[in-house]
């Protein structure tokens, strides 16, 4: 039996509803973001999203109201599961970003302000709690997700903009520096502690010498009763 003009209105206002916000406006960022960290299109994302849509298709040409909602429901099952992996990816290289932010800021300033560490464990945190109840299958978890995805991407904007963070090969060279240097360091107060103490072994040599007179060297004993009579 085909569906009334009022319950075909309100599954296509349903598809509608999803195909705009969960998918468009939603889903698309996430994806490319993690096809940008990926380099890949993620492939179990794919999947669900090919499942949503045979959903949608199939609610579209229910017969059943019913049929109809519970295929949409599924649909937007299948794109928040999509969502979730997308966030997972974003969320590990973002915090990969961060780590490498913080060992650069290192090198460049000498030290990490505790607050910054702090922040970074509170996020850390956050995202743990988020793979908990992803674990015991909480209803939030997209939602969970979502909150640390978007407060490390705020915490890796806001590092990039306080400091100064050079680029890796820009590291490589001012890690080599920052080696350098500190080892320099090192190196000049050992040769300056051998300079002075080869001046006090002198000072003390000329001294003692100075006080028993020079030492005149001395036939040996064996010498004086070797030689002939005659040469002595």
């Amino acid at each position: 039996m085909a569906l009334s003009q009022d319950d075909e209105r309100d599954v296509y206002a349903r598809a509608k509803d999803i195909i705009l916000k969960d998918f468009q406006d939603e889903f698309q960022e996430l994806y490319s973001y993690a096809i940008t960290v990926l380099e890949v299109a993620p492939e179990q994302a794919n999947n669900e999203i090919r499942n949503a849509l045979n959903h949608i298709a199939r609610a579209l040409s229910a017969n059943d109201i019913d049929a109809g909602i519970r295929d949409i429901e599924k649909a937007k099952s299948h794109i928040d599961r999509a969502k979730r992996d997308c966030l997972k990816l974003a969320n590990i290289h973002l915090h990969e970003q961060i780590k490498s932010d913080l060992i650069n800021i290192q090198v460049v300033e000498g030290s990490v302000p505790l607050s910054i560490k702090a922040r970074l464990t509170t996020l850390e945190a956050q995202g743990a709690d988020a793979r908990r109840a992803e674990s015991l299958g909480a209803d939030d978890v997209s939602d969970q997700l979502a909150s640390v995805f978007s407060d490390m991407k705020t915490f890796r904007d806001d590092l990039r903009t306080q400091f100064t963070v050079p680029t890796n090969k820009m590291t490589s060279w001012m890690r080599f520096w920052w080696q350098v240097r500190r080892h320099t360091g090192v190196l000049f107060l050992g040769i300056a502690g051998g300079i002075f103490s080869s001046l006090i072994a002198a000072l003390i040599y000329s001294h003692y010498f100075a006080s028993n007179g020079s030492p005149s060297p001395q036939r040996p004993a064996h010498d004086a009763l070797t030689r002939p009579e005659g040469a002595r």
